[in-house]
């Protein structure tokens, strides 16, 4: 591919809808630094902000990284192998635990969290990559502006692509988890996917998965990614929804809970 002026490529995304040609011309690095350099347009109000047509671009960009159908079965592989996990004697708390949610105190609700995340990650990661050091932290409920409206955030997923450490947060509300164990599952196996896609990422950024790997180009995404600190926030919402890395996240989260609950009822 040839080389691209990102200023002058960022300017007209600013301005009018980028066209799926113009997009799919841009290499994966480029589209990703397009994408935070949109990003932080948005939020400096010296410079144009993203609205009216503009937001097309960022969605268009979001959603335009091809998946494979190798990633795919990758993925329903790695979940069928988890659910099955789940009836063993080891991990039969984690099917406890969301039958009796509501008689459980705060701390338990964390230790079958924790555990079951540690489970999705060890299956999904198994074969792949090494397992990276991570946390899985509780804080108070919070809040945030989305638009002009205030919201209640269930987790957030952070990582250090150069360390390699990385910090899922789940939020507590008055001083408890959520009371659905549905919804305190969806947040910890949503932003243990995002876990995983890091590992990918470390994988790929180390040399440590070949080319000729299935899932490699999705590992070469996912670095992109983290590389550029390409994510678009939830008040971007339409763009939010279209990222892949996203979609997954929101997939294996709705997925994963289910499963749990068939199982633990």
């Amino acid at each position: 591919m040839k080389a691209v002026d990102l200023k002058v490529c960022l300017q007209k995304a600013l301005v009018e809808p980028m066209d799926l040609e113009e997009i799919q011309a841009l290499s994966l690095s480029t589209r990703c630094a397009l994408i935070r350099k949109m990003i932080d347009s948005s939020r400096n109000p010296n410079k144009l902000e993203i609205q009216g047509m503009s937001s097309i671009s960022l969605v268009r960009l979001s959603k335009a990284f091809e998946i494979s159908e190798a990633f795919h079965e990758w993925q329903r592989r790695k979940r069928k192998t988890f659910i099955k996990a789940l009836t063993l004697k080891p991990n039969r708390p984690i099917l406890a635990g969301f039958r009796n949610w509501g008689k459980l105190s705060a701390d338990s609700k964390k230790f079958i969290l924790i555990k079951s995340v540690r489970l999705h990650r060890r299956i999904y990661v198994e074969g792949v990559t090494e397992r990276l050091p991570y946390n899985h932290d509780f804080q108070e409920g919070a809040i945030k502006m989305q638009g002009k409206k205030l919201i209640l955030v269930f987790g957030k997923f952070s990582a250090d692509l150069k360390g390699s450490h990385s910090r899922i947060t789940q939020y507590m509300q008055y001083g408890e988890l959520v009371k659905n164990a549905s919804e305190a599952f969806n947040t910890a196996h949503h932003e243990g996917t995002h876990l995983i896609q890091h590992h990918l990422s470390v994988a790929f950024h180390r040399n440590q998965i070949s080319p000729s790997h299935p899932i490699y180009i999705e590992a070469a995404y996912f670095n992109a990614i983290d590389r550029h600190k390409a994510y678009v926030p939830s008040s971007h919402s339409d763009a939010y929804r279209a990222q892949p890395h996203e979609v997954f996240a929101h997939w294996e989260g709705d997925k994963i809970s289910s499963a749990i609950k068939a199982l633990a009822m």
